[in-house]
C-alpha cells in the first residue's frame, strides 16, 4: 500500500494514517481531545485549501467531519484529490445539519446525486426574525460541546445522518 494521509485529524485521527495535519495544534490530554501531536509524530500545522505535499503523494487520505468547517469546500476538496490516488471524506448529511442537530461552525451540507459529490451552504430555518435551532439543540448544555464515548457510536452507526464519499 502507500502512505496515508489523515487530513484535518483533530485529537482523533485514522489509526492507520502515517502522517496527520490539521489547522490547529491541539494540545489539550483528555479522553475527548488528546494533543494530535503525541498520537502521530509526523504531524504537520497545515491549511486544507493549500497542502504542502506533491502531486499523489499518499495512497489514501482519510477526511472526516472536516470539509463542513473550510471556507472553501470546492477547493480543499481539490486539495485532497490533488494529493492521494484515493480518498474517504465524510460529513454531516442535510437531515443531521438542518433538522436534528446541526453546528454553528458547520458552514455546509454535503450530498451525493449520480455518483458526485455536491455541498450547499447550511440554511437555518427562520419564522419570521426567529432562527428555528434543529431539534438536537434542546439536547444541549451550555460550554463546549462534546459527544460522550457512548453516544459517539451510536450516531456514527446512523447512515442517514452522515454523507461519506470515496475515491
Amino acid at each position: 500500500m502507500g502512505l496515508i494521509l489523515d487530513a484535518g485529524c483533530g485529537g482523533h485521527p485514522f489509526p492507520q494514517a502515517d502522517v496527520t495535519c490539521d489547522l490547529y495544534f491541539m494540545n489539550e490530554d483528555t479522553d475527548h481531545n488528546p494533543s494530535n501531536v503525541e498520537i502521530n509524530g509526523n504531524f504537520l500545522i497545515c491549511d486544507l485549501h493549500h497542502l504542502p505535499f506533491p502531486t499523489k503523494t499518499f495512497s489514501h487520505v482519510n477526511c472526516t467531519h472536516v470539509l463542513e468547517h473550510v471556507l472553501d469546500p470546492k477547493r480543499a476538496y481539490s486539495e485532497l484529490r490533488r494529493v492521494s490516488k484515493h480518498g474517504y471524506i465524510e460529513t454531516p448529511s442535510s437531515i443531521y445539519e438542518n433538522l436534528l442537530f446541526g453546528w454553528p461552525g458547520h458552514l455546509w451540507y454535503f450530498f451525493k446525486k449520480g455518483g458526485r459529490i455536491f455541498f450547499k451552504p447550511v440554511k437555518r430555518l427562520k419564522l419570521k426574525n426567529f432562527i428555528l435551532l434543529p431539534i438536537g439543540w434542546l439536547t444541549r448544555r451550555p460550554g463546549p460541546r462534546r459527544i460522550s464515548p457512548k453516544q459517539g457510536p451510536i450516531i456514527n452507526k446512523i447512515p442517514f445522518l452522515h454523507m461519506s464519499y470515496s475515491w
